[in-house]
């Protein structure tokens, strides 16, 4: 886990597990194996944060400064609380599948609650979209003031990703949407299924030619305009951008 300004990283699992060497072999490392207090605090904590105090933080700031964090958040575990109440902006990157309990974790840390903007990433295929749809559901389930979606993913995700899924599980408090643009029928499943939308963005992906980008934003105009939608646009070689009248 890595805590930025108001952003919070989740990386799988199988990432988190790469320890930082160095710290393992140097000067300090007799101290820090010796002092008892320091690891009896670490009893109990999930070894997610245990492997980001000790690969984002030197020997000698842990010797000063892990007693006091592993009681805090120690005390904020027993207690229920939440040790960062004041994170707005919820930044969830995928290099695999979903942890099975990702979700618990992350609420474990933030009140969810809070949180107005929630940003997915994935950086490699998944193998159950379906899986990841629930995971999603799950998510909006205690993120219940999210008014922003940012969905970005691995690019050949997307041939295979079946949006009208994930739009089924998209509340209607989400009143924004960004996403990478794969093709003109995503497009419009995502504008046909939610009508609840201020405002979308589609942004292209690198590999895509010019001409492609300008039929394909032209088609999406043509077919709104069809539709008798009241909506206002600009594109350009980068994005689509649509702000909608919808109530």
């Amino acid at each position: 886990m890595q805590v930025v300004g108001k952003k919070i990283l989740l990386q799988n699992r199988s990432v988190a597990y790469k320890v930082n060497k160095p710290l393992l072999i140097n000067n300090y490392n007799q101290q820090l194996v010796a002092t008892e207090p320091i690891s009896a605090d670490l009893v109990g904590l999930p070894i997610e944060v245990l492997y980001r105090i000790f690969d984002y933080l030197d020997a000698q700031t842990i010797l000063l400064s892990l007693q006091y964090i592993c009681r805090r958040l120690r005390d904020k575990n027993i207690t229920g609380q939440s040790f960062f109440p004041n994170v707005t902006i919820l930044y969830l990157k995928f290099h695999d599948n979903w942890p099975s309990d990702g979700i618990e974790f992350v609420s474990s840390l933030i009140d969810m609650s809070r949180a107005t903007t929630l940003e997915l990433c994935y950086d490699r295929k998944i193998d159950s979209i379906s899986d990841s749809i629930v995971h999603v559901e799950k998510l909006f389930g205690q993120a219940v003031n999210v008014s922003i979606l940012v969905v970005f993913g691995y690019r050949r995700l997307y041939y295979r990703f079946k949006w009208e899924k994930l739009c089924s599980v998209i509340p209607h408090h989400v009143k924004h949407l960004s996403s990478s643009a794969s093709d003109s029928e995503d497009m419009k499943n995502i504008l046909d299924h939610l009508k609840h939308l201020w405002s979308i963005r589609f942004q292209w992906p690198t590999g895509i030619i010019s001409e492609d980008k300008g039929t394909c934003s032209r088609e999406i105009i043509n077919n709104l305009k069809m539709k008798k939608q009241n909506f206002k646009y600009q594109y350009d070689d980068f994005e689509l951008q649509i702000w909608l009248s919808n109530p």
